[in-house]
């Protein structure tokens, strides 16, 4: 039951009710920028 708990914590995570929701989203940005800097370098 552990391993259903873990997954719960994990969609919660990331359908936004988790606390960590703003470093989810900062993270996300994060990653989104990198991306658009790293397509802007490889074209």
């Amino acid at each position: 039951s552990g391993h259903i708990e873990q997954i719960s914590m994990w969609d919660r995570f990331w359908d936004g009710t988790n606390p960590w929701t703003p470093v989810k989203k900062a993270c996300h940005n994060a990653i989104h920028a990198i991306n658009e800097i790293s397509n802007e370098v490889y074209q």
